[in-house]
């Protein structure tokens, strides 16, 4: 069977903590790249199986999620696998199919905060609750400018997810513009009974 290769892109980052001595392989354990290398091939090696809809519906989840975990170490590897698992499929490759599952690991394991912001740019559905995320890693200066982007996000969502949304812009606005907190506080009373309908709404916005 012809095994396609999705090599390195470039050397992967070491670990975000460096490994102490004791915790780096000895010469006869699998090293921390072999171990990246085999998550790729145990990918591309499992058998297209099952009829019709479903026949290459595991395949394509499991090069989803191994795509999610390698894009932190290697963010064109993943993006290379993720694309591999759509192009199993032999149905008409959804729309609004996006690897904005990769992208958001990569953001979430990135330190710096201003390549996370960048990754985040590149997420092509709701990315309001990333920037929210981010915001609260990041340095006062920065943290207001990701609140600014989580509010920009919000001209699509509807109006359970956007009460939400406005509770935690308020909730993080506090420690930085108390008049800023109390505007957003402002429009979830405002809007709070247009997402009335919503069961789950009431326990997370407490």
């Amino acid at each position: 069977m012809h095994v396609p290769v999705l090599a390195p892109a470039a050397p992967l980052r070491p670990p975000r903590k460096d490994p102490s001595p004791r915790s780096r392989p000895r010469p006869d354990e699998t090293s921390y790249e072999e171990l990246l290398d085999l998550l790729v091939e145990s990918v591309l090696t499992i058998p297209r199986h099952g009829t019709d809809y479903y026949r290459d519906a595991g395949a394509q989840s499991a090069a989803e999620s191994a795509a999610q975990l390698l894009a932190p170490h290697d963010l064109e590897r993943a993006l290379r696998l993720w694309r591999h698992g759509q192009e199993l499929s032999e149905r008409a490759p959804r729309p609004e199919a996006e690897p904005d599952a990769v992208y958001r690991a990569a953001a979430v394991a990135e330190q710096d905060v201003d390549r996370a912001r960048v990754l985040i740019g590149r997420i092509s559905g709701e990315r309001w609750t990333d920037y929210l995320d981010l915001a609260e890693r990041a340095d006062s200066g920065r943290s207001t400018e990701l609140l600014w982007a989580a509010e920009r996000s919000l001209d699509t969502v509807g109006p359970a997810v956007r009460v939400l949304a406005l509770s935690r812009l308020a909730s993080a606005w506090a420690t930085y513009d108390p008049d800023t907190s109390r505007r957003f506080l402002a429009e979830v009373l405002a809007q709070v009974f247009d997402a009335g309908e919503e069961e789950k709404l009431a326990p997370q916005l407490t």
